[in-house]
């Protein structure tokens, strides 16, 4: 051991069928069960492109521990949907899919936060379109491209939904922030 870090050479890169993984060399790779196919890791370049595969091996690993493993799902879940906020299409059937997990089963996890997946988009959306329409840098882009832009495909839906959400119209809020700001 070298402090407590291993080293490159303390690792096999493990395949069993189309799972691969990454494990150190003292765990035994081989099974009587599984026919798994081991190779020495071969220098840098090799661990760089193993890094996803680590990544999802622990991911993996953390998700074995029902608290651990549902809280690691729900921020790659909250992630996944912050960096697709802008599409309209995004929906609990769309970030079920791209988890692998049923949409009952991601409703669950946000449920146990006391929230629904529809609701989480819509404030997450909503708090975007705000931002942008108190940012003096935006004032010449209309109210209608800021929604369209977080994933509002139709502009009275998205007045009524932030009057609902802070009291004002869009076009009330602007106009404040503007008043404000000079």
């Amino acid at each position: 051991m070298n402090g407590g870090v291993r080293t490159e050479e303390q690792f096999v890169f493990c395949r069993d069928g189309d799972s691969e993984t990454w494990v150190p060399r003292d765990v035994r790779c081989d099974s009587a069960s599984r026919e798994q196919i081991c190779v020495r890791i071969s220098g840098p370049a090799e661990v760089t492109r193993l890094s996803p595969l680590l990544f999802d091996a622990l991911t993996e690993a953390l998700a074995r521990d029902p608290v651990s493993g549902e809280l690691t799902l729900v921020a790659r879940i909250q992630a996944f949907i912050a960096g697709n906020l802008g599409d309209p299409g995004l929906t609990p059937e769309t970030i079920a899919a791209a988890h692998h997990i049923s949409v009952r089963y991601l409703q669950k996890l946000f449920q146990q936060e006391g929230r629904t997946v529809a609701g989480w988009i819509r404030r997450r959306r909503l708090e975007q379109c705000r931002r942008d329409l108190a940012d003096p840098r935006l004032a010449g882009r209309s109210i209608t491209a800021i929604a369209a832009r977080w994933g509002f495909a139709s502009p009275a839906h998205f007045s009524h939904a932030f009057r609902g959400a802070y009291g004002v119209s869009p076009r009330q809020f602007r106009r404040r922030k503007a008043v404000r700001t000079d």
